[in-house]
């Protein structure tokens, strides 16, 4: 007969980046349950179907997350072309500026 693993015997996850659980800490953990978990009582298949789709859920995420940080530097790019080719536009000309202010 197996025992089940105690909380001291459990391999501890710490995460890296200020007490935020990712991806690669998300699986180990998953792993970790899965590894001790005990064979004539396995877990309730509900609960892992619920774990895939949060670890999907995270994927999924991660995917939207990388893309808007793509977004956001393709339009600072863009900002910074618009502004040198408007300054470039006025090489050679006699610009007049004034003050708001007053």
């Amino acid at each position: 007969m197996t025992s089940p693993i105690g909380v001291g015997s459990a391999p501890v996850v710490q995460s890296t980046n200020d007490g935020v659980l990712g991806r690669d800490d998300f699986l180990k953990l998953l792993v970790t349950q899965l590894r001790h978990q005990d064979p004539l009582n396995p877990m309730d298949a509900t609960a892992f179907a619920s774990q895939l789709a949060e670890f999907s859920g995270l994927e999924q995420l991660i995917q939207v997350n990388k893309s808007l940080e793509l977004q956001a530097q393709g339009d600072l790019m863009t900002q910074v072309a618009l502004r040198t080719s408007l300054a470039a536009g006025l090489i050679g000309l006699e610009v007049l500026g004034y003050n708001q202010d007053l």
